[in-house]
Formats: C-alpha cells, sequence, structure tokens
C-alpha cells in the first residue's frame, strides 16, 4: 500500500487515541510491530520525551484535534522506543477527516532526525574550537551552519565576516 512505501514513520489512530494503522517506518522506530499496537493506546506505543526537560510529550491527539489543524511538535523530541532506545526526532499530527469534514482520528508523521541533529551539534563544538567566543566582546555572535560554514558578525563594529572551514574538528 501507499503508507507501506513512505520513507516517514506514520500512525493513525481514532479520536480515542487507539492506534487503527502504522507502517513498516513506525514498527522500526518504535519497535512494536502492527499487529501488537493496533488498538493500543498511542502513548503507550509513541513514548517520546523532551530532550530538554525530560517530560513526556502531552498527547499529540488531543493536541491535534484541540488544534483543529495539522500541529508540528518541538524538535527537542526524543522517541523512547519499546526496548528503551532512544532517537531523535521531527514529528507532526494532523486530524483525519471524514468525508463530511468531521474529525475521526489523527495521523501522526515522524522520522528519525538522528544523524542531523549530531552533525548539527558537531558543527557546533568545531566552529567553537576554531572561533572561541570573546566574552569581553558583548555584541559578537557566532552562526554555524551545518556546511561548516562560521558566520561571525560584529554588531559593534558593523562588520560581518564568513570563514569556510576545510577540515572541521570535534
Amino acid at each position: 500500500t501507499t503508507l507501506d512505501s513512505i520513507g516517514d514513520a506514520v500512525i493513525s489512530t481514532n479520536l480515542d487515541g487507539q492506534i487503527i494503522n502504522m507502517n513498516p517506518v513506525a514498527e522500526k522506530l518504535t519497535g512494536w510491530m502492527q499487529g501488537d499496537a493496533v488498538g493500543k493506546d498511542l502513548v503507550s506505543v509513541l513514548s517520546i520525551v523532551d530532550s530538554i526537560t525530560g517530560d513526556p510529550i502531552k498527547n499529540l491527539v488531543s493536541m491535534a484535534v484541540g488544534a483543529n489543524e495539522p500541529i508540528n511538535i518541538d524538535d527537542n523530541t526524543i522517541l523512547v522506543d519499546k526496548d528503551g532506545g532512544e532517537c531523535r526526532i521531527s514529528d507532526s499530527a494532523a486530524p483525519i477527516r471524514d468525508e463530511l469534514g468531521k474529525v475521526v482520528g489523527v495521523v501522526i508523521v515522524f522520522h528519525d532526525v538522528t544523524e542531523q541533529f549530531e552533525l548539527r551539534e558537531k558543527a557546533k563544538r568545531s566552529a567553537c574550537l576554531l572561533y572561541p567566543y570573546d566574552a569581553a566582546e558583548e555584541e559578537a555572535s557566532v552562526d554555524i551552519a551545518v556546511t561548516g560554514s562560521v558566520k561571525q558578525q560584529n554588531r559593534k563594529h558593523n562588520k560581518t565576516t564568513i570563514r569556510r572551514s576545510t577540515k572541521m574538528r570535534g
């Protein structure tokens, strides 16, 4: 089916938050097989927490239904799989509507962004090693791109310098 061919994880629920369907990518990321997950409450299968606070993310079903439109979840989201493994995810949830426009459930779409997050963090660390922040220069800021470019701005002197590193450290 189409859902089985999508590269993102997809889980659909009814209005009570019980899982109706999930694709193979969702099975892989959550550690739950569809046959075992169908009928279970979404929060017991899709265990997600805020990476900064460690707090569980609120019920995506009620959030999407309450918003009455698609919602994106904060990028600081960690999925804890059935066996306790963790990965960073980017996710969204949207109401599912019937032919009359009535909300009948929610679809959650998510994908693993662990590698992108680690690359971004490595680029930040490398930029800090290459161009340490001068605490005495309050107006300086460093913007880092995953490409390894470092844009250093000094608003006090209205000067922008872009440096490109050919070799990243860290």
